[in-house]
């Protein structure tokens, strides 16, 4: 395209000299008239002249800009050429660029397959060298552990403080109901709530209760001397007590220390349990009587 605009500036430009170069003759030629004219003393082939002359003189400085803006057209073309130049070697930067990336990734790509087929090959190797009793060991663990009749029971007190005093932040209770059951059968999901005058928790509830929990629920009791009770301690340590014999494992969602009574005794009647909760309002002596301890981090938080 600019090949095409460059020739016909050149066009342009020779019949513009052409043009100049009569206008200049017709100019001498009007000039030798106007003497003859004044030789002659006719003042009005004078006037006639000068309008002519006027006229031809626009003409020349019509013909003068033409020139002028076909200087300034090529000037245009050799700022395009370098800025088409410099476009053409950004455009070959950028494909080696794109180039050398896509080369890397089929690299990081054909290392991972190769690692894969390699753990994959490992794995057959493993499960060759397994005896048949071995094989049916670790298929009686898994069918026992999907058999296992889990009874969840959180204090929702203890963990709602816990949250907020460390994190600023509310317990995710479906992510712990996952987390904590796993593939086991839940038997029962219990939250114990506290209700205070103050605070309106009816959609929070109404929340636990379609997602998977029991609720139950007390007011906060004021006393004469102006404290409060309201702890479920003893209503989750009898709802334990009362379904042992429909559960296999315990899991408690509280940190509170007066559970470790509770735990020993559970443990002893062959129940196991899990303690889950946060790790700084969990009690040590909770936590190292228990089964296992799960603690609770940032990621169960919403």
């Amino acid at each position: 395209m600019l090949k095409k605009s460059c020739s016909q500036f050149a066009r342009e430009k020779g019949e513009l000299r052409h043009q100049i170069k009569q206008l200049e003759a017709e100019n001498l030629r009007l000039r030798r008239v106007k003497r003859e004219v004044n030789n002659n003393g006719k003042e009005s082939n004078q006037h006639q002249l000068e309008r002519e002359n006027k006229k031809l003189k626009y003409e020349l400085e019509k013909a003068l800009q033409g020139l002028t803006e076909l200087g300034e057209l090529k000037i245009d073309k050799a700022k395009l050429e370098v800025e088409l130049k410099s476009i053409e070697e950004d455009f070959q930067e950028y494909k080696i660029a794109t180039a050398e990336e896509i080369e890397s990734w089929q690299k990081k790509l054909q290392k991972l397959r190769e690692e894969s087929a390699l753990a994959l090959e490992s794995a057959h190797k493993k499960i060759k060298e397994l005896t048949p009793s071995q094989v049916e060991d670790t298929s009686q663990h898994n069918d026992s552990e999907k058999q296992q009749r889990v009874g969840v029971f959180v204090d929702v007190q203890n963990m709602f403080y816990a949250a907020k005093d460390r994190y600023n932040a509310r317990l995710d209770y479906l992510k712990l109901l996952d987390m904590i059951v796993g593939d086991r059968t839940v038997v029962a999901a219990v939250a114990y709530v506290v209700q205070m005058p103050e605070v309106d928790q009816t959609a929070f509830i109404s929340f636990l209760e379609h997602n998977g929990y029991h609720v139950k629920s007390k007011e906060l009791r004021m006393r004469l001397d102006g404290s409060a009770k309201g702890d479920w301690d003893m209503g989750i340590a009898i709802d334990i007590i009362s379904m042992l014999d429909d559960l296999d494992v315990i899991i408690l969602a509280s940190g509170d220390g007066d559970f470790c009574a509770l735990v020993e005794m559970v443990k002893k009647k062959g129940c196991r349990v899990e303690v889950v909760a946060f790790p700084h309002n969990t009690s040590i002596d909770l936590q190292q009587k228990a089964d296992e301890f799960f603690p609770i981090g940032g990621d169960m938080l919403i």
